[in-house]
């Protein structure tokens, strides 16, 4: 009948947008071909279209990092311009789902907010004291940045880049120990961290300390 007719088209169009919205929650939105008049891919040519594609999205990607780490070192956060630019910039990278760009971003704007040296000693006891010492003061700092605001609008603008960097750590964490994939940047919140070299005997400090640190309840964190 033409009531069934209707309803079966009805139901085959939220069944496309509904393909379609996960496609691009997936991250292949524009990437889909038609088989209709393209045929059926061989496994050669999927693999040949899935590589082409992933190098057009990290070239698109690097060329989008690179301009929002430029334009977040240029950023005053002591200003409230300067701060609805941090936080659109924060935002931006959560909104693409884009971890390693929110990082760098992430890591600029701590760098102006908090000053942290990792040291040069590999002492466990010496690193646990001095990173348990550096959270408080990074918690100290965010707390003042807060406070710092000139008006309720201000501090609300201020309240989300707080947020918005909370968040852009919460997802390096959960991607780097369940969901993947393993990141290929430095993802602690201290910038210090990001020059110690994998593998000497202060990063196997700075780890054991952090994982201590996070381990609570005798609730244990992989890493």
């Amino acid at each position: 009948t033409h009531r069934a007719t209707m309803a079966a088209k009805e139901v085959s169009e939220k069944v496309r947008v509904l393909h379609e919205e996960l496609n691009a929650l997936a991250g292949h939105d524009g990437e889909q071909e038609d088989r209709g008049s393209m045929g059926r891919e061989t496994a050669v040519e999927y693999e040949k279209r899935t590589k082409k594609n992933q190098a057009e999205r990290e070239a698109r990607e690097k060329v989008a990092e690179e301009a929002a780490v430029a334009k977040a070192n240029e950023v005053d956060l002591q200003s409230t311009e300067g701060c609805s630019v941090a936080a659109s910039l924060l935002n931006s990278s959560l909104c693409d789902g884009v971890i390693e760009r929110g990082l760098s971003v992430a890591r600029i704007f701590i760098g102006k907010l908090f000053s942290h040296d990792a040291g040069d000693t590999a002492d466990e006891r010496t690193v646990a004291e001095r990173e348990e010492g550096a959270m408080s003061q990074l918690t100290e700092a965010m707390n003042k940045f807060l406070r710092e605001g000139s008006s309720d609008e201000e501090k609300l603008i201020r309240a989300r880049v707080v947020m918005w960097m909370g968040a852009v750590h919460l997802n390096a964490f959960v991607s780097s120990n369940w969901t993947g994939p393993e990141l290929k940047v430095h993802f602690s919140p201290f910038p210090s961290h990001a020059s110690v070299e994998p593998g000497t005997d202060i990063s196997k400090s700075l780890q054991k300390a952090s994982v201590q640190a996070m381990e609570e309840d005798s609730e244990i964190f992989y890493a």
